[in-house]
Order: C-alpha cells, then sequence, then structure tokens
C-alpha cells in the first residue's frame, strides 16, 4: 500500500478487507519476518493490547469477529462441545454438517441466535465474502446463515463457483505443512478474481497459518517461521492489488489468539473417573467434552455440581474455572461475567455449568527459544505413555496449542491501516469482538444490535484522540497460578487478560 493512501483517502472507504493469521502471536512480528505487516503498522494503527475470547481457540473466535459477541452469546463455547438436551453428542464445529445441528438450539433455526456481520450487510445492500483454508466449520462460521459469498478450499458457495476458479486461476493444490501453495491460491482467488469480477464491499479471508504449522511443528520451528513468512508475502500481495485496483480500501491485520508450547495433556475424563465421577458420566448425569462440563439439571445428585467444580479447583494442571450455575456457589471459580463482558444473556440448552483454562507458566521456553508453555487436553497421536504421570502424559514431539487465558494465547495482533485510518499507537484495550462493529463505522452503517465490541473509531482519520477514550481497569481475581484477571472497560465492552496494562 502505497505511503499516501490515508492520505488520498480521508475519512472514507469503499471496501475493508480483513484478513485473519491463524494463530499469530504478536511477539512474531518483525522486520526480518513480516516486513509488509511493519510496513502497514508503520502508516496505519496498531494496538499493542489486543485479546481473543475464552477458550481461545479458532471458531468461537470466528464467530465472535461476525457477531462482535462474546461466546456466552453467541453459544459457541469451544471447537468441540456437548449438543443441546436430547442430542448430547459432541457438537465438532470444525465440520459444516456437525454445526447444522445447533439450529435445534435456537427457536429462530439459525446456527447462531446473532445477527451476523454479513447479513447486515447484505441488508444494507452491501456485498460480502468469506474465504478461508482452514477447517469447513471455521469459514462456515464466518457466514453461518449464507448472507454472501464463501470460497473455501474445498467448497465454495453458490458450488458452481468452485468450477469457474479453478478456470481461472487452477485447481486447489494439496495442503501440506506449512501450508504454502493453498494459502498463495486463496490469495489468487481474491487478487485476480473477488475483488475485480465480484467488487466486494468486504472481503473477509482467514489463512490457517501459522496455526497448523505451530500445532505440527511447535513454536519457532523452521516451519513455523516460513508460514508466517509465507503470509507477509501474501498481505504483500494484497496490498498491491489494493494499490492498483484504485477503490478506496481499508485493510484489517488480525491473529484469533497465540500459541503455547505444550508441557503435557490431561486425559481428563480418566481424570474424572478416577476421581469417583464416573458413574454419573455413564448414566448420561454428567458430559465431559473439551474444557467443559455439563450436568443434566433433573439428575438425581442435588450434590453433584459442587462437588464436580471443588475438584476442579482443586487439580494441579487447572488454571481458572468458569461456574455457569445460577447460585455460583463454589468458592475459587469465576462468574461468566467475569470472562465474558457485563452484557446479561439468556442460559442456552448447550450452556456449560462448568469451563476451564488449562494451567500455563509464562517463564518456561521451548529448545527454539519461545516463552510460553501450557497443559492441554488428550491427544491420542501425540501421547507417550513411557512419559505418563498419573493422567497426565508427555509428548513424543514438540507441538503447540492454545485456548487458555495465558498472555501467550490471549494476545492477538490488530492492525488497521489504508483509507480512512491513520497513524497511532494507541494504549487503549481492543479484542476481535471490535472487527464487525469496526467495519460496520468505517462504511456508515448501524452496529449490530447484540455485538458486545464497539467500533474502533479512535484509528479513523476523523475519529476521537485515543486519550480522550476512558478506559476503567479493575482487578477481578487472583487466578489459581497467582496470575492477576483484570477488566478494563471502554464505554459498555469489557475486556479481559492477564497482563499488565500497557
Amino acid at each position: 500500500m502505497a505511503e499516501n493512501d490515508t492520505a488520498a483517502h480521508p475519512g472514507a472507504t469503499r471496501r475493508v478487507i480483513l484478513m485473519v493469521w491463524d494463530g499469530m502471536r504478536p511477539d512474531f512480528v518483525s522486520d526480518d519476518r513480516t516486513p509488509h505487516l511493519r510496513r502497514l503498522m508503520a502508516h496505519g494503527t496498531t494496538y499493542g493490547r489486543a485479546v481473543g475470547v475464552l477458550p481461545s481457540v479458532t471458531r468461537p473466535t470466528t464467530t465472535s469477529v461476525t457477531t462482535g459477541a462474546y461466546p456466552a452469546a453467541h453459544g459457541i463455547y469451544s471447537n468441540l462441545f456437548t449438543g443441546p438436551e436430547g442430542d448430547r453428542a459432541a457438537v465438532d464445529t470444525g465440520d459444516r454438517a456437525s454445526l447444522e445441528r445447533l439450529r435445534a438450539v435456537n427457536s429462530s433455526g439459525r446456527i447462531v441466535p446473532l445477527a451476523t456481520l454479513p447479513e447486515a450487510l447484505v441488508a444494507a445492500g452491501r456485498r460480502v465474502v468469506s474465504m478461508g483454508s482452514g477447517s469447513s466449520g471455521q469459514v462456515t462460521m464466518l457466514d453461518p446463515e449464507r448472507a454472501g459469498t464463501t470460497v473455501h478450499i474445498l467448497f465454495t458457495e453458490p458450488a458452481a463457483l468452485m468450477e469457474t476458479l479453478t478456470a481461472r486461476i487452477g485447481p486447489v493444490p494439496e495442503r501440506c505443512i506449512p501450508v504454502q501453495e493453498a494459502n498463495d491460491w486463496l490469495v489468487r482467488a481474491l487478487t485476480d478474481y473477488v475483488l475485480p469480477e465480484i467488487d466486494p464491499d468486504v472481503v473477509l479471508i482467514w489463512l490457517c497459518e501459522p496455526d497448523a504449522s505451530q500445532h505440527a511443528k511447535g513454536l519457532g520451528a523452521p516451519e513455523s517461521d516460513a508460514s508466517i513468512r509465507g503470509n507477509d508475502a501474501r498481505l504483500g500481495r494484497i496490498l498491491d492489488a489494493i494499490d492498483t485496483g484504485g477503490v478506496p480500501t481499508t485493510i484489517i491485520v488480525a491473529s484469533d489468539h497465540g500459541h503455547s508450547t505444550v508441557t503435557g495433556m490431561v486425559r481428563m475424563s480418566d481424570a474424572l473417573t478416577e476421581a469417583g465421577f464416573g458413574a454419573a458420566m455413564a448414566s448420561g448425569a454428567m458430559y465431559v467434552s473439551e474444557k467443559a462440563i455439563i450436568i443434566e439439571a433433573n439428575q438425581p445428585d442435588a450434590d453433584l455440581p459442587t462437588r464436580v467444580g471443588q475438584w476442579l479447583i482443586a487439580q494441579p494442571y487447572i488454571g481458572a474455572v468458569i461456574d455457569w450455575t445460577s447460585t455460583h456457589t463454589v468458592s475459587g471459580t469465576l462468574a461468566p461475567s467475569d470472562v465474558y463482558g457485563l452484557h446479561p444473556r439468556p442460559k442456552l440448552s448447550h450452556t456449560p455449568t462448568f469451563s476451564w483454562s488449562w494451567r500455563w507458566d509464562d517463564t518456561d521456553t521451548n529448545e527454539h527459544g519461545v516463552r510460553g508453555a501450557a497443559y492441554s487436553g488428550y491427544t491420542e497421536g501425540l501421547a507417550d505413555f513411557d512419559r505418563l504421570q498419573g493422567h497426565i502424559v508427555g509428548l513424543n514431539r514438540l507441538t503447540s496449542t492454545h485456548g487458555t487465558l495465558a498472555p501467550a494465547d490471549q494476545r492477538t495482533v490488530l492492525v488497521l491501516g489504508g483509507a480512512g485510518i491513520h497513524h497511532s499507537t494507541p494504549d487503549l484495550p481492543a479484542g476481535v469482538v471490535d472487527i464487525a462493529p469496526t467495519i460496520l463505522a468505517l462504511l456508515g452503517l448501524p452496529p449490530l444490535p447484540d455485538a458486545d465490541g464497539r467500533a474502533l473509531t479512535e484509528a479513523f482519520i476523523d475519529g476521537p484522540a485515543p486519550a480522550s477514550v476512558a478506559v476503567h481497569t479493575e482487578t477481578l481475581a487472583t487466578l489459581l497460578n497467582g496470575s492477576p484477571l483484570r477488566r478494563h472497560t471502554v464505554g459498555t465492552t469489557a475486556y479481559v487478560d492477564t497482563t499488565t496494562p500497557g
């Protein structure tokens, strides 16, 4: 993007492109590794205190991006969670067919009960294209009601579009680590077809890297580094297309979460069975999923929720526990409002009884010198039973994951540049819930009615000075590993983190 783009399009934009780098940690941004992103930062607005949501995993975050709301409102509580009453089988949000089961949860027959960014754009007569190289469920959650056009590396909506793209730019390459060729194909689809032919007002493009390489090879590994460099090169091609396209464009570069090196995997169902809760699980009184437990309201053991909550708090691999019960009687747990904002939300039939963050350690470093480590849930393909320690198994190769309240997982990239954006580095909290409100505000459209997030207008050329934006900070709790949990409130939008402000 040319250095004078902001001056050329003062206070106005015609198009917004959101580019998400899945799993990108802000501390991996550097002049050498990400020169194009650095150039965008030099002339745009960078939020150094941007955060994700809990759990810091992809599909809940994707849904927060498109709704501007936290998981307590949109109901996508994790990548894999227990289904609604009467159908407690796990919902795999990575699979778009599995996501269709959520329509039974909502009386409106929708996957997500809240209005989405694509729906708001289409209702206003704007064109929106959602693109992705991750799971089929991830790109589905960008536009769950199929309001606009979707381009995934395996399918398109409408279906006939894939034939057109294949004829124009060739077939989709195979995915391998690092995922370079398939991501290159997706960006070519954007620059060579979507922008000139569809002429969208908004593009949401979500690249699966560096997440895929970091999971497979670890933080700081050569493959992970290559995946980041590849994303930056793709950003450069998008910026070149903006420069030559003649359409005043704002670009937002963001990540959904960070990563921590895995120090051990917890076999939670086995641990619960040994603790005496096996019968409750076997009878259907209790269900365990990814970082969450549902206890049926009509099960006969009235004390079961309290005993389970107290047991969770006592485990050495648990970093924080959220108690979703109306009584909230387990000492040491957090309330949903502590991590999901201040707006009251109706309970859905698949709302957890308890959810948790795994324990983490900010001081641990891996073999590449990258800080940040955490426990994770059990993954059979990575288990090393020669290193079995009770219900915690070691690893048979270096890997990383995410999902906790650790700063390494929660801190995200958030950079705005191009038309209508000035250069600043505001010392303000921001988050993925702000992306949809900001896109709508850039285009002069009304906000989403149920959004928790805010429009980041202090980044706009004609917006308020960042220093005039009031922030109220409070310490909510000291978590089980000693980390402070802080809430920062701007207007009605609340953000939480476990790091010192600034």
